[in-house]
C-alpha cells in the first residue's frame, strides 16, 4: 500500500518533470532558430546525395531527423521548375522542421494529427523571438561561402503602405497571419504528406 509520503513524492516528481519540459520549451521559444534550407540556386541536388545530417540544426539528438531533412529537401527540389511554389513550400516546411525539432523535440515522422493542429496554432501565435520586422535572405555569401543571416526569422510582420506613410512601423507583437497564409500551411503540409508518406501519417 502506498503511503501519503510516497504519493506526495510522486506528485512532486511529476510536477517537476513537467515544469522542466515547459522550461526547455520556453528556452527554445525564446531563441530564434537559424535557417535550414537555402535558395534553389545554392541548393545541391538532394537526389544525388548519399547521406543527410540534421545534427547542425539540433541541440540534441532526435531519431529520424536525418530522414526528415532528406524527405524535405527532395520534396522541395522537385519544384525546381517553379520558384514561387518552392519558396512557399519551403517557408512552411522549414517552420515545421524547426517547430518539431526545437519545440517538440521529435521527428516529423512521429507526428500525429493533434500535433499538426498544435503546429498550425503555433504558426498563428509564434514566439516573439521567431518574428522579424523585415524580409531578409536566409543566408549571405561571405568569402565564397554561404553563412547564416542572423537577421532572418521564420515569421515576418509588416505594415501596409498606408500605415507606413502615416508613421506606423512593424512590431512583432502585431503579427497576425491572414486566412490566405493559414491556407498555405495546410496546402504545403498536404502536398508534402501525399508525396512522401503513407495515408496513415498525421492521422
Amino acid at each position: 500500500m502506498i503511503n501519503n509520503c510516497a504519493i506526495k513524492y510522486f506528485t512532486w516528481l511529476s510536477t517537476a518533470f513537467h515544469q522542466q519540459l515547459h522550461f526547455l520549451s520556453m528556452s527554445a521559444s525564446n531563441q530564434s532558430p537559424a535557417p535550414i534550407i537555402d535558395n534553389l540556386s545554392n541548393l545541391e541536388n538532394p537526389f544525388r546525395c548519399t547521406s543527410f545530417s540534421a545534427s547542425h540544426y539540433l541541440s540534441k539528438q532526435i531519431p529520424g531527423a536525418d530522414t526528415d531533412l532528406e524527405f524535405t529537401l527532395k520534396f522541395l527540389y522537385s519544384y525546381n521548375g517553379s520558384q514561387a511554389t518552392f519558396n512557399s513550400y519551403r517557408r512552411e516546411l522549414e517552420r515545421l522542421l524547426q517547430w518539431a525539432w526545437r519545440i517538440e523535440e521529435v521527428s516529423i515522422l512521429s507526428l500525429k494529427r493533434e500535433h499538426i493542429e498544435d503546429f498550425v496554432q503555433f504558426c498563428i501565435e509564434p514566439p516573439l523571438a521567431w518574428i522579424g520586422t523585415k524580409n531578409v535572405a536566409r543566408f549571405k555569401s561571405r568569402n565564397g561561402e554561404r553563412v547564416v543571416n542572423s537577421d532572418w526569422r521564420p515569421f515576418v510582420v509588416s505594415v501596409s503602405k498606408v500605415e507606413f506613410r502615416s508613421g506606423k512601423t512593424p512590431s512583432a507583437k502585431d503579427f497576425r497571419p491572414s486566412q490566405a497564409a493559414i491556407k498555405c500551411i495546410f496546402t504545403a503540409l498536404s502536398s508534402f504528406r501525399k508525396a512522401w508518406f503513407p495515408p496513415t501519417l498525421w492521422h
